[in-house]
């Protein structure tokens, strides 16, 4: 995947192996819609200097009595890129999160491909689920965390 065309093929041969996703859509400009089985939506953005694939897995917006606690955990997260292999956390101006990963524009096979996708919408659901606060209660901001590890 070193360019716009050799990503655009890489993301048509993963289509029939990932069967988590039941959609794919381009919307041109270097731009896909990936629809999930459970509803979850990933975008993957083609995108330059330097070349990379951008991945953005959307989370959901927290209740409002958790959106505190959800941006310092997000803001935590993001201190920590070292362990997470650089997988970011953001906040969109509608109050939507989401995590974001840069895949290089390195060569890669399908299963490579597949599995970096797959391994943030798994991340990505979890983190969902923390955000909209659909945990037990009781966990608190440090064990939720190391869930999300």
């Amino acid at each position: 995947m070193h360019t716009l065309e050799a990503t655009r093929q890489l993301i048509m041969e993963m289509a029939p192996n990932a069967i988590e996703i039941e959609e794919i859509q381009e919307s041109g400009g270097g731009t896909w819609g990936f629809g999930f089985s459970d509803e979850s939506v990933m975008t993957a953005e083609w995108a330059e200097m330097p070349d990379r694939l951008v991945l953005t897995f959307f989370l959901g917006e927290p209740p409002e009595e958790y959106r505190l606690a959800a941006c310092e955990l997000l803001l935590s997260f993001n201190q920590m890129s070292a362990e997470t292999g650089g997988v970011r956390g953001g906040m969109a101006s509608d109050g939507n999160f989401a995590l974001i990963y840069d895949v290089p524009a390195a060569p890669l096979t399908e299963v490579e491909f597949r599995e970096i996708v797959m391994n943030l919408a798994a991340l990505g659901r979890k983190w969902g689920q923390t955000i909209r606060g659909e945990l037990d209660e009781s966990t608190s901001d440090a064990s939720a965390q190391n869930q999300l590890m």
